[in-house]
Order: C-alpha cells, then sequence, then structure tokens
C-alpha cells in the first residue's frame, strides 16, 4: 500500500496522494471493525457497530468524562468470568459546540455484585500513544491526587481518590505484581461501585482483545480479594 502511495505522489502529485491517504485510512478502519466484530463473536459476545446506550451504565466514571459528544463504536457485550463487560471504542469532541467525536479510544468495562468500590482512579505515569486523545476535562469536584504511601505501584501509577483510607488496602501485593507486569505502554483503572473500567487511552487492535479482557478480569479478581466485604 505504500508503494501504491508513493506512485501516486509520482504521478499525480500531491491531490491524489491526500485521496489515497484517506482511503488508506477508510480501509484500514473497516478491516478493524471487522476483526472486531469477529472477534466479539467467536467469544459468544454481542456485538454493535454503534450503541450509545451503554453511556449510562458508565455515568460517573471519569474515564467517559467530556465536554462535547460522545458515543460509542464497536460495542461488544457479554460476560467474562462471572461479570458483565463492555469493550467499547469511545468517542468524543472536545468542544462543547462540537458535532464531531475527533478524539477516542477503546476501554472495557466490567460490572460485578461483587464489587463495592470507593471511587478512585490509578493513571500510570507513561503517556499514551494514541493521537486521538485530549486531555481529560477538569472538574471542581474531581477526585484529589494522593500518595501512594508504602506501595510500590507509586514509581508506575498517580492515584486520584476522594477515599484513600478505603482505596489504599484495595492495592495489595497481588495487584501490585499484576500491574508491574502490564502497566506499558499506558494503563488507566478506575473503580466505582459495581463497576470497574480499564483502558490503555489508545484503539485497541482485535489481536489484543482476549489480553486485554483477560487483565481486566485478573485486576477484578484481585480487587475483591483485597476487598473487606
Amino acid at each position: 500500500m505504500v508503494d501504491v502511495l508513493l506512485g501516486l505522489l509520482d504521478c499525480a502529485g500531491f491531490p491524489l496522494l491526500v485521496i489515497g491517504v484517506l482511503a488508506l485510512v477508510i480501509w484500514r478502519s473497516a478491516r478493524r471493525d471487522r476483526g472486531l466484530r469477529a472477534v466479539a463473536e467467536s467469544l459468544g459476545m454481542s456485538y454493535a457497530r454503534r450503541d450509545d446506550a451503554p453511556l449510562k451504565s458508565f455515568a460517573g466514571l471519569k474515564v467517559f468524562d467530556a465536554i462535547g459528544v460522545r458515543s460509542l463504536a464497536n460495542v461488544a457485550e457479554g460476560t467474562v468470568s462471572g461479570s458483565h463487560v463492555w469493550l467499547v471504542d469511545h468517542r468524543y469532541s472536545k468542544s462543547p459546540a462540537g458535532t464531531v467525536e475527533r478524539y477516542g479510544f477503546s476501554a472495557c468495562v466490567l460490572q460485578s455484585d461483587r464489587l463495592d468500590l470507593p471511587h478512585f482512579r490509578l493513571v500510570s505515569r507513561s503517556r499514551p500513544r494514541s493521537s486521538t486523545l485530549s486531555p481529560i476535562p477538569h472538574r471542581p469536584d474531581d477526585d484529589p491526587e494522593v500518595p501512594l504511601d508504602g506501595s510500590n505501584l507509586a514509581r508506575r501509577f498517580r492515584l486520584f481518590t476522594g477515599s484513600p483510607d478505603a482505596v489504599r488496602p484495595l492495592l495489595g501485593p497481588g495487584l501490585e505484581e499484576r500491574l508491574e507486569a502490564i502497566w506499558k505502554p499506558h494503563l488507566e483503572i478506575e473503580g466505582l461501585g459495581d463497576r470497574l473500567a480499564i483502558t490503555r487511552r489508545s484503539w485497541i487492535e482485535p489481536k489484543d482483545v482476549r489480553t486485554m479482557l483477560d487483565q481486566a478480569a485478573g485486576i477484578l479478581d484481585d480487587l475483591q480479594r483485597a476487598s473487606p466485604h
């Protein structure tokens, strides 16, 4: 495909090169969509090209906060390790007047009646690699950053929560070991009540779906074991 684009540049100049690049982007996007559908179906999950209904179930999760319009695409929904799970592409605008979702990332959300988490966000210190991101908007009532005292996670992560005394005991050795192995290139974990959201703030490729679901289920199990409830 790259050779074709270079040939267009030599023969027809910049306008056709632009058309070729756009065609490549569309082709890659369509191929990814088909791959995500195939993986979802192979895992026994439902799939919808676009479905904004789960946004209601994600209410209160900071990772889905956006100033402008939001939508969900490539929505896979099913059950993993006894928990309800969604794997979605979250698209959004960073402008209140924006009508096009130019930014976004993939995320995995698990919901379990075995969870009762105080709100927290654990954000790795590395930067996301995606070029389709904008900062999460700051709100006056956002949780403050608190130190990860005495935790090995302090080297890799920042913790945001309004309930540090309730959250720190959940971040035990099992979770520390797991996150130490998977924190690159970027990882964000957010818990709230019976929900757990996990994202690398980038677009997931079909070949990585099973790994992400396994990692999310493992993190959920670690939090459940450390929970006093």
